[in-house]
């Protein structure tokens, strides 16, 4: 039984094995993108104080992000090679404080990270890490909150879930759907100590309310707004949002990896997952609950892009809606398991091994999908490192180094990147050649 036991860990080990290497692989060749050299001089000429009220009346009003953005560029440019394995572990130990299994709990974070529509704007660029990934570490510690902590002051889960809401507009928007879903089934779910859970949540869903509120108040918004096209109306706004919504969810589901993923996570939630049972009626019930309520989380989060500029948000922001609707999906997965371990008791032994067989075959193709395109992802870090790294030599002379990710190059937009560049290194201008 022993031996069994280990190969059922066996594809999990190894997807986690293999994503572990390229997130720490490719980490170390992250640099200083585009937004980086702007924060950072306007750090470097405001200071940490000065920087926090100034992009607050100047720019956004995202005080996690622009507070966790000043605290690391204090440490030093160097440090953004690291801080994807540092968040990435995180986030492991996190979910590792829900889920009590390391493995399992590694294993979720990188399907996730598989299922980026632009991992490098969202996981390897410290602005977007700081923008769009960064949250759920906050989001992970107020679930731990709310399903384990049997006494705890609601400061503390109210703090948390203000804290993650304050990295994005978009995330903030698009996790009450998914706080929704949490009420309605700690209000059907839990018998007992219901009144205790409903407090912690009610408390979660007034911290991200309040930093949706606290957002708006920003003068900056008013300044950024007059760079972006602003919606005609607001039906458009809604029509927009249901039609890209209807795309982007196809669009998910047409790619291969993306459902790889999804039979893998349900499949290794089968498999070590067991203890919960539940009667028909409220196991399928929550499952459609919390699956709508990740069609509704990337709704919100495609919404929040039309609303403020007219256009479909760009990948790193629709990073968000794919990880709203993970979270979803994986709650959603735990009570369709439960149901099975409850009406299928007899045949639950045949019904393991098929699990088994068909986790091990969804794994090995989901590699041979993902593999590769972290692959070129790696490259395209690792070149743009080398470049840049014998350009900064040159200063203020520099060759206009390949963008990566899509971001900016150093001559687009007026060459706003290079007067960054040029503010933080101390130069007038930078001569592009």
């Amino acid at each position: 039984m022993k031996i069994f036991k280990v190969l059922f860990y066996l594809p999990t080990f190894s997807i986690v094995l293999v994503g572990f290497y390229l997130i720490v692989s490719t980490s170390l060749y992250v640099r200083y993108w585009v937004d980086d050299f702007c924060s950072a001089a306007f750090l470097k000429d405001n200071g940490f104080w000065g920087a926090q009220l100034g992009w607050w009346k100047s720019w956004t009003g995202r005080y996690s992000a622009v507070f966790f953005t000043s605290l690391f560029e204090l440490v030093g440019p160097w440090v953004v090679r690291f801080l994807p394995i540092f968040l990435f572990l995180l986030l492991v130990f996190t979910s590792y404080l829900i889920l009590k299994n390391f493995l399992i709990s590694a294993l979720f974070v990188i399907l996730v990270f598989i299922n980026s529509p632009n991992i490098i704007q969202s996981f390897y660029w410290q602005t977007g890490l700081l923008n769009y990934t960064a949250e759920f570490v906050f989001l992970n510690i107020f679930l731990v909150f709310l399903l384990f902590k049997k006494r705890a002051s609601l400061i503390f889960p109210f703090l948390f879930t203000f804290i993650a809401g304050g990295f994005s507009e978009a995330f903030a928007l698009g996790s009450i759907p998914f706080f929704l879903c949490l009420g309605v089934a700690l209000h059907f779910f839990y018998r007992e100590k219901r009144d205790k859970k409903l407090k912690v949540w009610i408390a979660g869903l007034l911290g991200i309310l309040f930093s949706l509120f606290l957002m708006s108040l920003s003068p900056g918004n008013a300044t950024r707004s007059e760079f972006v096209t602003r919606p005609e109306s607001f039906s458009f706004v809604a029509r927009s949002t249901f039609l890209a919504t209807r795309w982007y969810l196809l669009r998910m589901f047409s790619i291969n990896t993306f459902v790889y993923s999804l039979f893998v996570a349900f499949l290794t939630i089968f498999l070590f997952f067991r203890e919960v049972k539940l009667n028909l009626r409220d196991g399928f019930l929550f499952s459609f609950i919390f699956f709508i309520g990740g069609i509704f989380s990337v709704m919100l989060v495609i919404f929040s892009g039309f609303y403020s500029m007219s256009i479909l948000p760009p990948e790193r922001t629709l990073f968000l809606a794919v990880c709203l609707f993970f979270y979803c999906f994986f709650i959603a997965s735990f009570f369709v398991v439960g149901v099975v371990n409850k009406y299928l008791v007899s045949k639950l032994n045949n019904i393991v091994n098929i699990a088994f067989i068909l986790n091990m075959f969804f794994s090995v193709i989901l590699f041979f999908n993902f593999y590769p395109h972290w692959i070129n992802v790696r490259k395209e870090v690792k070149d743009y490192a080398i470049a840049w790294d014998v350009e900064v030599r040159n200063l203020p002379e520099v060759k206009n180094v390949k963008p990566v990710g899509g971001l900016d190059s150093f001559t687009d937009n007026k060459g706003w990147v290079s007067s960054c560049i040029a503010r933080y290194y101390g130069f007038e201008e930078i001569i592009v050649k």
